[in-house]
C-alpha cells in the first residue's frame, strides 16, 4: 500500500509538472529603467556637489534633471529603455560634459561609473557655452527658460508644466517638491495683483530669461520664511499689451459677448474690460473678468461661467477699468517702496423671474391645507465701485491710505396671486398683490494707517507702533408701494383679525403707508478688555528642520451697548450686554526642509450673537399674510461656544508625494434666537422669535491633492469632501421640536493634459 501511494503520487506529480511546462508564464519586458553615476573633476579629483545633471530626448527636450549631491552621486529613474538620450553636466568653472546614452533592451539599469568634469580654459577663443535647465545660485534655484523646447505660441505655465517636481495647479496654485509658492512677481513685482493665472497665462516663454525659486523671510516671523518665485524677463520685454474677445450666439437668441486688454511696463499697468451676455454669467469684480478672460485657459476651477443656480433670466453688462503706478521701480529694498493703484467697476444686471409653487400643510391626521402661488417680477440693479490705494514704505516707516467709494440702484416689480383650499379642495382664501420698489445706497470707506517698525532689532522690547483712522459713511432711501387684496372664502370669519392690511393705491394716487414709513438709527458699540498669556517653544537646525509649540490663553470681558432710535416709539430701546468671553489656542508647527511641513493648530472661542431691532421690535409687513414676521421683546443675547482642529501638511518630495488639509469643528450655543411659528386653519404663518437652548452642530473638511507626470501627459487628481450635521430647536403651534439636519459633499476635480496639444 505504501509501495501504491509513491506511486500514485509521483504520477499526479508528474502530470501536474506536465500541465505546467505546456503553458509556460510571460513577464512582459519593463519599459523603464534607472542611470546613476558619480562626478568629478580632473584638478584634484574631487567630488562635485550641486553639479547640474540634464538628460534630454533626441529631439532636444528636457527629459529630467538634478543636481548631484554631496559625494557628486546623481540617480535618474523611470528613463525610457532603448531610446538615444543625451546627458549634460555641468557646474561653475567647469566645461560641459555632454554624451550619448541608451539603456540597452533587456537591461534596467545603465551605472555610468565616474565622469570627470574638466576645468574651463578662459584662453579659448572660441567657447561654446551649454545653457543647463537648472543652475544653483547661492540659495536661489534658476531654471533657465532657453533649456525647454517648446513652440513660439509657449506661455510660462507651459514651461513650467515641463519641469519636473513643478505643479501648475487648475486654480493657478504653483507647488515645488509639493511646497506652495506663496509669492508670483515678475522682475521682482507684482503683476496685475500678484495674480497668479494672468502672470502665468499671459507672458510668453520667449519673453522669460529665467524663473528664480527662493525662500523669502516673513518680516512679521523672523523664524518663518515663504516660497517665492520671481520671472526674470528679457531685456526689452517689460513692455507689453496682451487681450481677448470672446464672442458667442445661442439657441431661443441667447448672446454673450467679453473682452479686455490690458497694458504693462515696468512703472504702469492699466486693465480695460467690458463683457455683456443674457445666460446667468454674473461676474462680482472685476478681478473675475481680467483672471478668466486670459490669453488661455486650463483647469477646473473657472469663475465666470453660466451659474445654474441662479433663477429665472439674468441679463448682464459690465465694464471697468483697473491701474497701478509704481513710484520706485528700479528699487530693489522691500523697505523702500511707493505705489499708488485703483480700479472702477460698473454692473448693471436686469432679472426676469416667473415661479410656480404648491404646497401642502399637515395639521392633523385628517386636517391638511393646500396652498397654490404664482409670482412674477422684474428686476433692474445698477452698481458703481470705485476703490484706490496709497502705499508708502521708507526704512522703518509705512503709510497706507485706501478709499472705497459704491453706489447702488434697485428698482423692481412684481406681482403674486395666492390661494389656500381644504380637504375638499374648495378655495378657503386667496391673497392677490403686487409692489414696486426703488432702493438707492451709498457707502464711502476711509482708511489711514502710519506704522513705525524697527525691523534692524526684534530682540528689543519695543519694536513699533501703530496709528490708523477710520470713516465710514452709509447713506439708503427706499420706497416702496404695495396693493394687497386678502379673501376669506369661508363665512365663518375668525375673530383674531388681522388689522396691518395695506392699501397704498387711493385711485390714481398712492397713500404714504404711515406704518411702514419709517426713520431708524442703530447705534452700537462694543469694547473688549482682554488678558493674554502666552507661551512658545522653538527648536531649530539650520536648513535641516524649525519646530514650533505655541500655547495662548486669553481672557476677555465683552461690554456692548445698542441704542436704537425711530420715530416708532416701541422702536426706541437702549440694552447694555455684560459677557465673558475666554479663548484659547495651542499651535503646533514641524518643518522639516525638503521632506515636509506639518501645521496642527486647535482652537476654543467664544461669539455674542446680539439680537437686531428687526428680532425684538420690527415693522410687520402685512402684504403676505401668509407669512408674518413678529419679533420679541424679551429676547437676550445668544452665546456660542465653538472647538476648532486644523492638520496641514505639505510633502515636498520629488515622488509619491501626496498634500492635504482637513478640519473638524463642533459647537453649541446658549440661548439660540430661534423661530416660533404659529399656523392657523387657513394656512396663515406667524413667526416670532424665542431663545431657546439645545442647537449644536459639527462639521468636518477634508482636502486631498495630488499630481502624477507620465512621459508625455499630466495628470492631476483633487478630492474634497465634507460633511455637517445640524441640530436646532424651534417651536410649532406651542409645540417644542428639534430640527436635525446632515449633509455631506464629495468632490472629486481631474484635469489631464496631453504635452501642449490637449488639456
Amino acid at each position: 500500500m505504501r509501495f501504491l501511494l509513491v506511486i500514485t503520487l509521483g504520477i499526479l506529480c508528474l502530470f501536474t509538472s506536465s500541465s505546467y511546462a505546456q503553458q509556460p508564464t510571460t513577464v512582459p519586458a519593463p519599459t523603464t529603467g534607472t542611470i546613476k553615476g558619480i562626478v568629478r573633476d580632473t584638478a584634484h579629483n574631487y567630488v562635485l556637489k550641486a553639479a547640474t545633471v540634464s538628460i534630454y530626448r533626441a529631439d532636444s527636450s528636457v527629459l529630467n534633471y538634478q543636481l548631484s549631491n554631496n559625494y557628486g552621486e546623481f540617480k535618474f529613474t523611470n528613463v525610457p529603455i532603448g531610446q538615444i538620450l543625451r546627458i549634460d553636466i555641468s557646474n561653475v568653472g567647469y566645461e560641459t560634459l555632454r554624451q550619448k546614452i541608451t539603456i540597452p533592451k533587456g537591461q534596467v539599469l545603465l551605472d555610468l561609473k565616474t565622469l570627470v568634469l574638466n576645468p574651463r580654459n578662459e584662453t579659448l577663443k572660441e567657447v561654446v557655452i551649454s545653457i543647463p535647465p537648472i543652475t544653483y545660485n547661492n540659495d536661489t534655484l534658476e531654471i533657465n527658460a532657453a533649456a525647454f523646447k517648446l513652440d513660439t505660441n509657449a506661455t510660462v505655465e507651459d514651461l513650467l508644466k515641463k519641469v519636473p517636481n513643478i505643479t501648475v495647479w487648475g486654480d493657478g496654485i504653483i507647488t515645488v517638491n509639493g511646497k506652495e509658492v506663496k509669492s508670483l512677481l515678475v522682475n521682482g513685482k507684482q503683476f496685475f495683483d500678484g495674480d497668479n493665472k494672468v502672470t502665468l497665462q499671459n507672458i510668453p516663454k520667449n519673453a522669460l530669461e529665467k524663473i528664480q525659486i527662493f525662500n523669502n523671510a516673513d518680516r512679521n516671523n523672523p523664524l518663518d520664511s515663504n516660497l517665492v518665485a520671481n520671472l526674470k524677463l528679457k531685456k526689452g520685454k517689460d513692455r507689453s499689451y496682451f487681450g481677448k474677445i470672446g464672442l458667442g450666439y445661442g439657441t431661443d437668441n441667447h448672446y454673450q459677448l467679453d473682452g479686455n486688454i490690458n497694458f504693462t511696463t515696468p512703472k504702469f499697468q492699466l486693465s480695460l474690460i467690458g463683457a455683456t451676455n443674457d445666460i446667468n454669467k454674473t461676474p462680482n469684480d472685476i478681478n473675475t473678468l481680467v483672471r478668466n478672460s486670459t490669453f488661455k485657459g486650463t483647469g477646473t476651477s473657472v469663475e465666470y461661467q453660466p451659474d445654474f443656480r441662479q433663477t429665472g433670466i439674468n441679463k448682464g453688462t459690465v465694464a471697468g477699468a483697473k491701474m497701478s503706478y509704481n513710484f520706485t521701480p528700479d528699487s530693489k529694498e522691500w523697505n523702500n517702496k511707493s505705489s499708488l493703484s485703483a480700479d472702477y467697476y460698473f454692473k448693471n444686471i436686469e432679472t426676469i423671474n416667473n415661479s410656480q409653487n404648491q404646497s401642502i400643510t399637515t395639521l392633523s391626521s385628517n386636517n391638511k391645507i393646500y396652498s397654490f402661488s404664482e409670482n412674477k417680477s422684474l428686476a433692474n440693479s445698477e452698481s458703481h465701485r470705485q476703490n484706490s490705494q496709497f502705499n508708502y514704505f521708507k526704512k522703518n516707516h509705512q503709510i497706507d491710505i485706501s478709499e472705497t467709494f459704491s453706489t447702488d440702484n434697485s428698482s423692481g416689480l412684481s406681482t403674486n396671486i395666492r390661494n389656500a383650499s381644504d380637504n375638499n379642495n374648495q378655495i378657503t382664501s386667496t391673497n392677490n398683490g403686487s409692489s414696486t420698489n426703488n432702493t438707492e445706497n451709498q457707502n464711502l470707506n476711509l482708511r489711514a494707517n502710519y506704522s513705525y517698525n524697527n525691523y534692524n532689532n526684534w530682540k528689543q522690547r519695543f519694536k513699533g507702533f501703530n496709528l490708523s483712522y477710520n470713516l465710514s459713511m452709509n447713506n439708503r432711501n427706499s420706497d416702496r408701494n404695495e396693493i394687497t387684496a386678502f379673501r376669506d372664502a369661508k363665512l365663518d370669519i375668525d375673530n383674531n383679525k388681522n388689522k396691518n392690511q395695506v392699501e397704498d393705491l387711493n385711485g390714481s394716487t398712492y397713500r404714504v403707508n404711515d406704518y411702514l414709513s419709517n426713520n431708524l438709527q442703530t447705534n452700537q458699540a462694543t469694547f473688549t478688555p482682554a488678558v493674554s498669556i502666552s507661551k512658545n517653544f522653538s527648536k531649530n537646525l539650520s536648513n535641516r528642520y524649525n519646530k514650533n509649540l505655541s500655547f495662548r490663553l486669553t481672557a476677555a470681558q465683552q461690554l456692548s451697548y445698542q441704542d436704537n432710535k425711530s420715530i416708532k416709539s416701541f422702536q426706541n430701546i437702549n440694552r447694555n450686554y455684560n459677557n465673558f468671553v475666554p479663548t484659547a489656542s495651542i499651535s503646533y508647527s514641524n518643518y522639516q526642509y525638503g521632506t515636509h511641513q506639518t501645521s496642527i493648530s486647535l482652537n476654543y472661542n467664544t461669539q455674542i450673537i446680539i439680537p437686531s431691532i428687526n428680532q425684538l421690535a420690527p415693522l410687520t409687513d402685512s402684504t403676505n399674510l401668509y407669512n408674518l414676521q413678529r419679533g420679541n421683546i424679551k429676547l437676550v443675547e445668544a452665546k456660542t461656544k465653538s472647538l476648532n482642529l486644523s492638520i496641514y501638511r505639505y510633502d515636498m518630495r520629488s515622488k509619491n508625494t501626496l498634500n492635504f488639509s482637513a478640519n473638524a469643528s463642533i459647537g453649541l450655543t446658549e440661548d439660540a434666537i430661534i423661530d416660533s411659528s404659529f399656523i392657523d386653519a387657513r394656512n396663515r404663518r406667524n413667526n416670532y422669535l424665542a431663545n431657546a437652548d439645545g442647537t449644536k452642530y459639527a462639521r468636518i473638511y477634508g482636502d486631498v491633492r495630488k499630481s502624477l507626470k507620465f512621459k508625455s501627459s499630466e495628470l492631476k487628481f483633487g478630492y474634497t469632501t465634507s460633511f455637517n450635521i445640524n441640530r436646532t430647536p424651534n417651536y410649532l403651534n406651542g409645540v417644542f421640536n428639534f430640527s436635525n439636519n446632515t449633509s455631506t459633499e464629495n468632490k472629486i476635480s481631474t484635469n489631464y493634459t496631453f504635452k501642449d496639444k490637449f488639456a
